[in-house]
């Protein structure tokens, strides 16, 4: 979260949690069709797997987002060294 009260996530700043979490949650369910190509999809309703969800952070499917996160997370953890 931001001095401002805004709320920054890959890039994009957002008024509130629950407008980040709508907006991934539309952007998650443009992805669900090449997501159910992948070995390993839920089986399940497209609604009950975005509710499921709180994308980007956590998604019940293969997460589309993961490689966005993996840059951000600090080289001292990567290497086992604090």
């Amino acid at each position: 979260m931001t001095k401002s009260g805004a709320i920054k996530c890959l890039g994009k700043t957002f008024a509130s949690e629950d407008e980040r979490r709508d907006y991934f949650r539309n952007e998650l369910r443009k992805k669900l069709p090449e997501l159910k190509k992948i070995e390993g999809y839920p089986i399940g309703e497209d609604e009950d797997i975005i509710a499921l969800s709180d994308p980007p952070y956590y998604t019940v499917c293969p997460n589309p987002w993961l490689n966005d996160f993996i840059p951000l997370i600090p080289r001292c953890l990567c290497s086992g060294s604090v």
